[in-house]
């Protein structure tokens, strides 16, 4: 009996889920700029693929001014919100951040169904923008660019990474979820505990992989031979493998970060730990976010750095091969508070070109 209210349930969850929460047509005013270059494509599909590294672009003399664009849906929806991901949030091997060269959204008109209007200030930031909708009943939402902040090099090609929509669920909907909860995860509770209690014991018990490990160690390589040839910095510690305990004596300074590096002129000391990455991942929110390590250990980074006070960086590279990344971040240990870092937060830390000597700029490690 429990079963089978469980499978009707799921399955009018996923009836409801599949007839609504759908765009019928997305429509912009003007055809996307076209790239003369393979890797960039401007589509006006960008704006709703989940990927905020993509963008819908267009170009004209008032540097886009006038455009719109429109979203309209197969029925009405309940919709909360849209968050609006402004310029094109990526980092180009051979230009660099893209996010101020070309122009963004400044001030748009929100029109919902054709006759509800408002104006809508966007803060020239990388972050996601609330736009507030809160109506029931929408079938059309008419975005109408006003004003612009100027690109500095292509200031006549206006661009938006991603528009997400945010619904208002329905309240049998939500009594539904909690019917579920009820069923499934509550009953399921004691006995997952225990499950994953029995992993997390096994795990401490050999918890090393050596593919993750090997990885680490050659992108380890490829940074301390960057600051080998750094003239400002030289590495005055290159701290012991953790792993590769010595007969099981642990020594407490193996827990250090990778390098101690000190700048030769001032004398100013830092440290610097390296963390390679083959991906990014996607977060609750469907953000791409970069997991760099445990709250473990960024606790015990951070009891270091005060320890010693000496200001700590994290040298993360991502994706490529561990021996050349195809970027990498130069970050302070103070930015880097949580176990995943957004990718739109890291951009402006990218080094540029990734194998550039170290050097120090205003007191900061570059």
């Amino acid at each position: 009996m429990k079963k089978s209210i469980v499978l009707t349930i799921i399955v009018l969850l996923c009836v409801s889920c599949s007839n609504s929460h759908s765009i019928y047509e997305l429509k912009t005013s003007s055809h996307q700029l076209i790239s003369q270059l393979e890797r960039f494509s401007y589509d006006k599909y960008n704006l709703i693929d989940n990927k905020i590294y993509t963008s819908w672009q267009v170009r004209n003399k008032n540097n886009g001014i006038g455009e719109w664009i429109e979203i309209r849906f197969n029925a009405e929806q309940s919709i909360d919100k849209l968050k609006l991901y402004n310029g094109f949030q990526y980092i180009d091997n051979e230009f660099g951040d893209l996010y101020y060269l070309n122009s963004r959204a400044k001030r748009i008109k929100v029109c919902i169904n054709g006759f509800k209007c408002y104006d809508q200030y966007i803060p020239d930031t990388k972050e996601p923008v609330t736009i507030n909708i809160d109506e029931p009943n929408v079938k059309l939402i008419k975005l109408t660019i006003l004003e612009v902040y100027k690109g500095s090099r292509w200031d006549e090609d206006l661009a938006i990474s991603e528009i997400k929509i945010v619904y208002n669920k329905p309240f049998y909907l939500i009594f539904m979820y909690g019917i579920v909860l009820l069923l499934i995860i509550v009953p399921c509770y004691i006995k997952r505990k225990e499950i994953v209690n029995a992993i997390a014991s096994i795990l401490k018990k050999d918890d090393f992989n050596h593919k993750t490990y090997e990885k680490g160690k050659e992108f380890e390589y490829f940074i301390a031979e960057i600051l080998n040839k750094s003239k400002e910095f030289e590495i005055e510690r290159w701290t012991y493998d953790i792993n590769n305990k010595r007969k099981g004596i642990y020594i407490k300074s193996d827990a250090n970060p990778d390098f101690m590096i000190t700048h030769k002129k001032s004398n100013k000391k830092f440290f610097v730990t390296c963390k390679y990455r083959s991906k990014t991942l996607k977060n609750i929110e469907n953000q791409d976010v970069v997991n760099w390590a445990s709250q473990k250990q960024i606790q015990r980074y951070n009891d270091i750095a005060k320890r010693e006070n000496i200001e700590t960086y994290i040298v993360i590279g991502l994706m490529g091969i561990p021996s050349n990344p195809e970027y990498v971040f130069c970050v302070p240990l103070s930015e880097a508070k949580y176990t995943d870092i957004y990718l739109n937060k890291l951009q402006k830390y990218v080094r540029i070109p990734k194998d550039k000597a170290f050097t120090l700029q205003s007191g900061k490690l570059k």
